[in-house]
């Protein structure tokens, strides 16, 4: 079989990664979510087509937080590749304009979370993926 007819085709996601006081900031996706129902996670969604990195940022940032933000850089990235699934998740360090969240209607609440307590929360099972990645230690030890 072809290895391309296994595969979806290839969602690439930007993951938003703020940072305050040693913590993290994390989403729990609402129970009407359409992906990642009720899981923790941190803020952010597709890539849209004819849209830069630091666009979609910006966008999910509102949609999902209703906020604006300041977007700094692309700090990484995860690969998920099994069949069918392709998923490319782009983390982006971020910085809040204000804390006055508005969440969208895939968002239940967001909180600041220490790294050493992310074990406590309901990851998104991708998430939990991206947590074993060396890239992801790394962030989570620093």
């Amino acid at each position: 079989m072809d290895k391309l007819n296994e595969f979806e085709k290839i969602r690439v996601i930007v993951s938003l990664i703020f940072e305050k006081d040693g913590k993290l900031l994390l989403s729990k996706q609402a129970p009407n979510a359409p992906r990642g129902a009720n899981f923790w996670g941190f803020p952010g969604g597709n890539i849209e087509l004819g849209e830069t990195i630091k666009e979609a940022a910006e966008r999910e940032a509102k949609e999902e937080l209703g906020v604006e933000i300041e977007f700094k850089k692309v700090i990484g990235y995860f690969e998920y590749i099994k069949a069918p699934k392709h998923i490319l998740t782009i983390f982006c360090s971020c910085q809040l304009k204000d804390e006055n969240f508005s969440f969208g209607s895939d968002i239940d609440k967001a909180e600041w979370v220490a790294k050493s307590d992310f074990k406590k929360y309901e990851l998104r099972p991708l998430m939990k993926e991206a947590f074993e990645s060396d890239f992801i230690k790394g962030l989570l030890s620093s």
